[in-house]
């Protein structure tokens, strides 16, 4: 009765602390907390229950509190003391963690000067809010600070070292260590450092590829294998000399040293904290109650810090300890007592917290590896050895011959861990990107696996029920979206990236720069759950429109390329998929969609005036996409420009472009311009004018993120990306009429189609 009681209050702490964070989860943290009563009324009074509702209105106030404080750092000078190492950014600045004096708040200093971790520095500078998310899939800084409690960013002007002082405990524990694997080398050394230390800042891009495609990833986090070698070892060596209970403190006390030594790893502090309850119940003479422990652990770390509810680690963690607990006793029983019941055991844990953390993973990461289960089977039996020799050469690798052989052991266990970790994300379709799974499938998903140790089904019954399961919350969030009709705009800086879904069919309009591919386009189709683009249109080979095209090949699968003028530069982009030659009025016609281009072929004519415009008809939705078009290009169209319900506004804003007879020729309700921070004025204010004359409401990409128009039969629904989420910004009637539907076969060759109009 106690612990469910402990259960039940601390299920109410955390999810009140989840509504405080994001009250627009009401729906379905309440539908959970009323099953949460339904489950927990037999057991408790009223009094109990009443005090559960208490505590989940502590967590929601703890929670509103966290995400809405804000520290006023005032004025420079600052003075401060780095309480991080310091690392140099790609474009060659500085930067790490500052404790500002006085104030006590966390500051991420950027700067063109260097300073070292444990000076006091005095340094003056611009605050400036963190970069928030503009697309789905993209990283959101500020987020990712606001969990580490950095209260802002300072672009310091100049850094000056007032300070020093002594390494704390802690500090020169982590150095010895961090000093005794430089006995390895490149990239064991790396490798050792994120399964020891928690430090994943030395592995390489594609160290960090490999693994995460290879569904391994889990393996490099600091959590409850790392602390039961630990901890374990502590006992053993104990146990015999002086008996039980010190053995097991012993062991506590060094495993929450050794949590500490790693610092903000919430895995790491789990499994700590965990073995602490877990060896403190056995000292009691208590028996352990899984649920409760790992449900108390998790409350005591939301209460202490809020914000790591919303952390992938804190997520992933506490969900594969509870899934490794629940389901890998019913995965692992049939194989019970066999020859290999060990490795079987390790390798059903490793199954059930893949199982568990699938639908967290998908809406973090936005792809699940389809071969997890493969390299588990190949690397599983070797994981431990390589923590146990990881650690020991953490310990002896300064001491000249210990150290040389401990590191060459490891190093030696390292390499079919690098091998098969390569050879798995080198396997077709090592990833499949997947849309993240929406509330009302989450909660049945995981009811599903709570209760499937009790299913009176049989044991096949359970495995069907259990691969029913995951199929569904793999594959359905997906096909909710196949008869969507949808155009987004992605926020991109001062360039073009545009998304058209019609259906099944994905096309992209433009690639982008190079970095904003990387960063911005292609975690967005993963999150969107896109694994092939059947078109992909560049509308002119400038870089802010054609640069993302060679990644976006080497990443995607892609059908066909078709390109505007300058085709030549595209080709040497040495695509993989074939290359089509837009031509006036090339028409592409498809179920529910239809693009027909809009273009000048005057070579007298600059590139941007040749760009290849187009109609798109999405739905019921009439889409203009300006491309680059100058008032020459435009002057020319404008015989052959319909009306249309929106105008992607040509060349970013520019002057030179949206003349008024443009404007009057497309009447759009609506005008979408991608624009970012740059040194050319974009938009000119002449053109918002304009605009605002013709009658269309401006949607600027830099305002309010990426913009989605969404086709419900004859309504436009129009969103923006902001904090995080799509955020409705209005609903639109459509005039429009629906085009034919004409089912294109895209394996064939010479499916653009078309009427070549003069």
């Amino acid at each position: 009765m106690a612990r469910r009681t402990l259960l039940c209050l601390s299920l109410s702490f955390i999810l009140g602390t989840a509504l405080g964070i994001a009250p627009w989860s009401m729906l379905p943290i309440g539908i959970t907390s009323l099953i949460l009563i339904w489950i927990a009324h037999k057991d408790h009074s009223a009094p109990i229950l009443a005090l559960c509702l208490l505590v989940f209105l502590l967590g929601a106030w703890r929670g509103h509190v966290a995400s809405n404080s804000s520290v006023d750092l005032g004025q420079g000078p600052w003075r401060g003391r780095a309480i991080a190492a310091v690392e140099i950014t790609s474009s060659g600045q500085f930067k790490g963690k500052v404790r500002v004096e006085g104030s006590g708040a966390v500051v991420m200093l950027y700067s063109r000067n260097q300073w070292n971790q444990h000076e006091g520095i005095s340094f003056t500078g611009t605050v400036a809010d963190p970069l928030r998310a503009k697309n789905p899939g993209e990283l959101d800084y500020q987020a990712v600070l606001e969990r580490q409690g950095v209260a802002a960013v300072v672009f310091a002007d100049s850094v000056e070292t007032v300070a020093r002082y002594r390494l704390g405990t802690m500090d020169r524990v982590r150095m010895f260590l961090s000093d005794s694997l430089r006995v390895l080398a490149e990239p064991q050394r790396a490798l050792a450092h994120a399964l020891v230390l928690g430090d994943r800042r030395l592995l390489t891009g594609a160290m960090r590829d490999n693994w995460r495609k290879a569904g391994a990833s889990h393996l490099l986090a600091v959590s409850g294998l790392h602390v039961s070698i630990v901890g374990g070892a502590v006992f053993f060596l104990m146990r015999r000399r002086f008996g039980m209970q010190p053995a097991s403190l012993a062991a506590t006390v060094v495993v929450v040293f050794y949590a500490l030594t790693i610092g903000h790893s919430l895995s790491a502090w789990r499994a700590a904290l965990t073995f602490a309850l877990v060896s403190l119940a056995a000292l009691a003479l208590r028996r352990q109650h899984w649920p409760t422990t790992i449900a108390f652990v998790a409350a005591m770390l939301v209460a202490y810090a809020p914000l790591s509810l919303t952390d992938p680690g804190f997520q992933l963690s506490f969900v594969a300890a509870a899934g490794i607990m629940h389901l890998s006793p019913t995965l692992a029983r049939p194989l019970r007592g066999s020859l290999l019941g060990g490795v079987v055991s390790l390798f059903c844990a490793s199954l059930a917290a893949q199982i568990a953390t699938l639908p967290i993973v998908a809406i973090h990461f936005s792809a699940v590896p389809l071969y997890g289960l493969l390299s588990s089977l190949l690397l599983i039996p070797l994981a431990p050895m390589l923590l146990v020799l990881s650690l020991l050469t953490a310990l002896l690798g300064s001491l000249p011959w210990a150290g040389i052989a401990v590191g060459g052991l490891f190093s030696l266990v390292t390499l079919p861990f690098q091998y098969i970790t390569s050879l798995v994300a080198a396997l077709p379709g090592s990833t499949l990107n997947t849309v993240a799974a929406p509330w009302f499938l989450l909660l049945p998903y995981y009811v599903t696996l709570l209760a499937l140790p009790k299913l009176g089904v049989g044991r096949a019954g359970r495995y069907a029920t259990l691969l029913a399961a995951v199929t569904l919350v793999v594959i359905a969030p997906g096909l909710l979206q196949r008869n969507e009709h949808s155009i987004t705009f992605l926020s991109v800086g001062n360039a073009d990236a545009i998304h058209i879904r019609a259906g099944s069919v994905h096309m992209l309009v433009d690639t982008a720069e190079e970095v904003t591919m990387q960063r911005t386009v292609l975690p967005y189709l993963a999150s969107q759950g896109v694994n092939r683009l059947q078109l992909v249109f560049i509308t002119h080979s400038h870089s802010d429109h054609a640069g993302g095209l060679p990644s976006l090949l080497r990443e995607t699968k892609v059908g066909q390329v078709i390109t505007g003028p300058d085709q030549d530069e595209v080709r040497r982009m040495n695509p993989g998929a074939p290359v089509i030659t837009a031509r006036t009025g090339m028409h592409i016609q498809g179920r529910g969609y239809s693009i027909r281009l809009l273009m000048n072929e005057h070579e007298g004519m600059s590139l941007n005036n040749r760009s290849a415009a187009m109609l798109v008809t999405c739905g019921t939705l009439r889409v203009i996409m300006a491309a680059d078009l100058e008032r020459e290009g435009e002057a020319l169209l404008l015989s052959h420009i319909p009306p249309a319900d929106v105008l992607k506004v040509a060349h970013h804003g520019s002057s030179s472009s949206s003349t008024q007879d443009f404007l009057a020729a497309v009447s759009p309700a609506l005008a979408v311009i991608s624009v970012g921070p740059n040194r050319y004025g974009h938009p000119a204010p002449a053109v918002l004018q304009r605009l605002e004359s013709s009658g269309a409401r401006v949607l600027r990409t830099d305002e309010v993120g990426a913009v989605r128009m969404v086709v419900r039969r004859q309504r436009l629904l129009v969103y923006g990306f902001a904090r995080g989420r799509f955020e409705l910004l209005g609903k639109y009637a459509l005039p429009g009429r629906r085009v034919n539907g004409v089912v294109i076969n895209w394996e064939l060759p010479g499916f653009v189609a078309a009427s070549q109009v003069a």
